[in-house]
């Protein structure tokens, strides 16, 4: 019998119903959970993280050596436009210049691409 072994019972065995491919693959591509930080000050950020500024002239230095896939998610949370994202030496959007962050209440996430690309807007 096919079943034997199976222990789950008819409701668990209805929740993969239409399932076509591997569960865990799937559930690794889950969108990551990134860890909240609120900054007042210069900080280097690392990779994973949603930095909240709560400040004025505030540099978010974005990591070293990124990976393809890296994500940081920045939030300006005082009302200021002056903030400003580091690129420590990878490109942002293609420009090898660092990020002013001129919109009061901006939100965003950047990723990782590659050496070209460096950091993208991804949301």
């Amino acid at each position: 019998n096919i079943l034997d072994g199976v222990t789950a019972t008819a409701a668990e065995i209805n929740h993969v119903d239409g399932v076509t491919s591997n569960v865990q693959t799937q559930m690794d591509t889950k969108q990551k959970e990134l860890t909240p930080n609120v900054i007042t000050s210069n900080t280097t950020g690392t990779k994973d993280n949603r930095y909240f500024l709560n400040g004025s002239a505030i540099t978010l230095t974005l990591p070293a050596s990124p990976s393809a896939g890296d994500t940081v998610a920045i939030s300006e949370m005082g009302g200021n436009e002056n903030n400003v994202v580091g690129r420590n030496g990878s490109n942002i959007q293609s420009l090898g210049e660092d990020m002013t962050i001129d919109t009061a209440y901006a939100a965003f996430q950047l990723q990782y691409v590659n050496a070209t690309v460096g950091w993208a807007i991804s949301q």
